[in-house]
């Protein structure tokens, strides 16, 4: 296994266990999720990826390998990104709700 494949796995690891964070640090790292799209917008996917892919000689992308490996065989290269996007998405979901609450917890009882 190769640095690369280990520093790639850690991103998608990173970005699920966001909400998980202490929202001192969630504050600091809430853009990322938002950062990871433009990088993707830019070099038309993602970098890493097309790296990786090329290095292992596979036509499919990093999360339809996992995907299929892992999780459901017959998957198409759409699937696979929509499966990516809702996790991300979901992340930055439940990320706001948790730094929301927090707020809110802050400024219950308080009259302005």
């Amino acid at each position: 296994m190769s640095i690369l494949y280990l520093l790639h796995f850690s991103i998608p690891i990173g970005i699920i266990i966001m909400p998980f964070l202490p929202n001192n640090i969630l504050r600091n790292i809430f853009y990322l999720p938002f950062l990871l799209y433009i990088i993707w917008l830019i070099f038309d996917g993602c970098p890493w990826t097309k790296e990786h892919n090329s290095q292992l000689s596979v036509e499919n992308n990093f999360s339809m390998s996992l995907i299929k490996d892992y999780f459901y065989n017959d998957i198409t290269l759409h699937q696979s990104d929509q499966i990516v996007n809702i996790i991300i998405c979901g992340s930055i979901i439940a990320s706001a709700l948790k730094l929301l609450f927090a707020c809110e917890k802050r400024t219950r009882g308080k009259s302005y």
